[in-house]
């Protein structure tokens, strides 16, 4: 099955009309200071099928998970959207450098069905500077 969608309206970067399977969007804002107050993220993901979803966020070396961004479960077809905060599960904010959101689903036939992995970017010190964020998004693109 594939779900017809317009996510372009919605900042996804598919035309109307598109047929996509599964999809994970760059965060946005990104880069984005995590201090408090100063702002958060938010990631996007789209699935065409009630699917099973882990969505976690990785320590820049990738040897562990920082963050489960959703609970591991059951999500309807369509868009989801989920903020980041910039913090660890345990609450403490994280350094500043790029984390790795990796998105698994898998179907009802526990198969992997789709996983992407993205990068989110903590730069707070650049940010704090009044940099224009257009000129520090087109560094990590």
């Amino acid at each position: 099955m594939v779900l017809v969608v317009a996510f372009f309206a919605m900042g996804f970067g598919v035309d109307p009309g598109d047929s996509i399977e599964w999809a994970l969007d760059q965060n946005e804002p990104d880069p984005f200071c995590n201090t408090e107050g100063a702002g958060d993220t938010d990631i996007r993901f789209a699935l065409t099928q009630t699917s099973y979803v882990v969505l976690d966020i990785w320590d820049v070396g990738m040897t562990g998970v920082v963050r489960g961004l959703v609970p591991a479960g059951w999500y309807d077809a369509g868009l989801h959207s989920v903020r980041w905060t910039g913090k660890g599960d345990d609450g403490a904010i994280l350094p500043e450098g790029t984390y790795p959101y990796v998105l698994v689903v898998t179907d009802s036939s526990d198969q992997v069905a789709f996983t992407d992995t993205l990068f989110a970017h903590i730069a707070c010190a650049i940010a704090m500077r009044g940099t224009r964020w257009s000129a520090i998004k087109a560094l990590y693109r």
